[in-house]
Order: structure tokens, then C-alpha cells, then sequence
């Protein structure tokens, strides 16, 4: 799980984890300041290691000032059993 805060000057963002797309599009522009959930799904990490990569792809047109940002909360990793 991946905690993304909001904000009116964030952008729109792709997140992906080892290489896959697991939010695209992701719109973090709030009607009120927040957090949002992005449920990264079960995945096995290659070479012990997980890849998370959160890129901008544009600008939020609903957005003010630089809309370029994204925020990062928190990243919950639970094993799997």
C-alpha cells in the first residue's frame, strides 16, 4: 500500500512497482487536502529489492501554481506468508 498525499499544486503521476504500472493516472488534486490510497497488489521482489517509481506525466489542469509535485506519505509492506 502506498499513502499519496494531495495537494493543490501537485501533478498527475504514474506509479509503478518492478517495472509494472500499478496507478496510472493518478490525480492528486483534492477537494480538500488528504491522503490517497494506492493499492500496490501482492508482488514478489526481484533480487531482494522493490522498485517504486512515481512520474510525473502532467500537469494538473485543475491544479495552481507549479503543479509538478507529488507527495509521498508512507509505503506499508506486509509479507507474505
Amino acid at each position: 500500500m502506498l499513502r499519496a498525499t494531495t495537494s493543490y499544486d501537485f501533478g498527475i503521476v504514474r506509479i509503478g512497482l518492478n517495472g509494472k504500472t500499478v496507478a496510472d493516472c493518478l490525480d492528486p488534486y483534492p477537494a480538500r487536502l488528504t491522503v490517497k490510497k494506492v493499492d500496490l497488489g501482492r508482488r514478489q521482489p526481484k533480487s531482494n529489492t522493490f522498485v517504486i517509481r512515481c512520474e510525473l506525466i502532467e500537469r494538473n489542469p485543475s491544479g495552481r501554481g507549479a503543479r509538478t509535485y507529488f507527495g509521498l506519505d508512507s509505503i506499508i509492506i506486509d509479507q507474505i506468508e
